[in-house]
């Protein structure tokens, strides 16, 4: 009996013991202000965008170091992103049935309108069950389960999660970076000239470099003046690959149309934009020269630019007096 009485108030010991080690560890995690980073960058091959999971802290603090690290905690705009995320950050931890992470959503502002920290449009959402119930009527931060019958599912909960473990998933969308590319306009004349009444087009070149591959270039994407390159004739051919200089790395020739294009009468470069196909931008300009119609010299542009030959017609005056003086030189030779 004593035995069992010994067993028992050990049994009770353990459990008291543990239940305050529980209650000690949820207290230090719940007032962490700067939590770690677990794990990241982990890349997601969908939007290549870069996510850290954080160790747990309030949805607040957890945003505070989302914008910390360059980005807020994580957008979740479709079906596929949204499994994404849960099976990541359950892999990364080993998540078990009572841990969730938190995601950007919140209606902390506004009850029931609910928004991403991001900024971005709210264009899908995942609720579990009946949620968000706003239960106890402090439910403003939005979290993910990533395990069990909840798995993948949203929960609107309290600024600490009630003493569940929520990770932070951080998202960072990585800086643009545009790639430079050597633009010829009008290739093989140095002073490119434009003539803003041309009805032509006008012959442009991608030049090929040992960073820049021009198969790789997304067509559909290239703007030159706001105009997209122009279909040569029946064939829907939009560009060809040649090496246009001759130093054994193919270019890309492209053909806009003159009267698509946006130039202003003072402009004296242009700007082509576009992407690569694996969503990396690109840019290039050359410089170039207006030139107006009529100048009094030969059409810049060649066959078809719209550019007016100049001819200079005599006041009437002296009009007059070139006919009586042609009428007298020819009274002259019949004599």
């Amino acid at each position: 009996m004593k035995n069992a009485s010994k067993t028992a108030v050990c049994a009770i010991a353990f459990i008291v013991f543990a239940l305050t080690l529980n209650f000690a560890s949820a207290s230090a995690l719940a007032i962490t202000t700067n939590p770690s980073v677990l794990a990241g960058p982990i890349t997601n091959p969908a939007n290549n965008h870069d996510y850290y999971i954080l160790e747990f802290a309030e949805w607040t603090i957890a945003e505070a170091k989302a914008v910390e690290l360059g980005g807020h905690l994580v957008t979740i705009n479709d079906a596929n992103e949204n499994e994404w995320v849960r099976s990541t950050v359950s892999t990364q931890m080993n998540a078990n049935t009572m841990q969730v992470a938190w995601i950007g959503l919140t209606d902390f502002a506004q009850e029931g309108n609910f928004v991403w920290s991001s900024g971005e449009d709210v264009t899908y959402l995942n609720w579990y069950g009946n949620e968000p119930n706003n239960s106890g009527g402090n439910e403003d931060y939005c979290s993910i389960w990533l395990e069990g019958n909840w798995g993948g599912g949203w929960n609107d909960g309290k600024l600490n999660n009630m003493g569940y473990t929520a990770y932070g998933m951080v998202e960072v969308v990585p800086e643009l970076v545009s790639l430079e590319v050597i633009l010829g306009i009008r290739p093989g004349n140095e002073s490119s000239p434009i003539n803003l009444k041309s009805k032509g087009v006008l012959p442009v070149t991608i030049f090929g470099s040992e960073e820049l591959d021009v198969s790789q270039i997304d067509l559909s994407s290239l703007l030159l003046a706001g105009a997209s390159p122009q279909e040569r004739g029946n064939s829907g051919q939009v560009a060809s690959i040649v090496d246009q200089n001759g130093d054994s790395i193919l270019d890309l020739n492209l053909m806009f149309d003159l009267e698509e294009m946006d130039i202003a009468a003072d402009a004296f470069e242009l700007l082509l934009t576009g992407l690569l196909l694996d969503g990396t931008a690109i840019e290039g300009a050359d410089a170039i020269r207006m030139v107006p119609v009529g100048d009094g010299i030969d059409d810049p542009l060649g066959p078809g630019s719209g550019a007016t030959h100049a001819i200079v017609l005599p006041e009437p005056m002296t009009m007059s007096l070139l006919l009586v003086g042609g009428v007298a030189m020819l009274r002259r030779r019949k004599n």
